[in-house]
């Protein structure tokens, strides 16, 4: 985000207390896992079904640096990496050639690919970060949205009145990290 999208974000009446409980979580945080580590577990924690996006596994000693402890959000992160499979598209996460490989030989993973190509074709209208903190900012005047909310854009906030659905949740939850030191 533009330093500018930052300050919109913030001018929120709801948005100190969600960064506060960021912040906490982030001291919590036991091991800051690398994108190499998170494709290893990742083929090694779901080797026979997808996590689903609510999936948060305890990552086995052995397999963090120094012994350390570990959680994975399994499916945040799939969730992260999906769009290096979408032509054109900035992912969240950006995947090697030899990640992508590792994560293509996943047994389950040629069906979840299917399913976010169907999803991708569906889409009416693919926004840009400031049309979506444009919308974020709009929509969610007042309180924060959830995890799980998806609102209808009124097509006087869509380019050419086309029709969108925005995640605010999850788009909350792409941009947090711009606050994190």
């Amino acid at each position: 985000l533009s330093r500018e999208q930052i300050d919109r974000v913030e001018r929120l009446p709801w948005f100190a207390g969600r960064l506060e409980k960021w912040q906490a979580r982030w001291n919590q945080c036991k091991y800051s896992a690398t994108v190499e580590e998170k494709v290893q577990w990742l083929c090694k924690l779901c080797p026979e079904q997808p996590p689903t996006w609510a999936c948060k596994l305890d990552v086995p000693n052995e397999l963090v640096p120094g012994g350390s402890t570990a959680d994975f959000a399994a499916g945040h992160f799939l969730n992260h990496i999906m769009l290096n499979w979408r032509e054109g598209a900035k992912p969240a996460t950006r995947l090697s050639r030899e990640q992508i490989d590792r994560v293509e030989r996943l047994p389950w993973f040629a069906g979840r690919l299917e399913k976010w190509q169907a999803r991708w074709n569906q889409c009416k209208y693919s926004a840009t970060v400031e049309e979506k903190v444009q919308w974020l900012c709009k929509l969610c005047p007042e309180q924060p949205p959830t995890q799980a909310c998806k609102l209808y854009v009124p097509n006087e906030l869509v380019p050419g009145g086309s029709t969108a659905d925005f995640a605010a949740g999850h788009f909350l939850n792409h941009i947090m990290l711009n606050w994190r030191e």
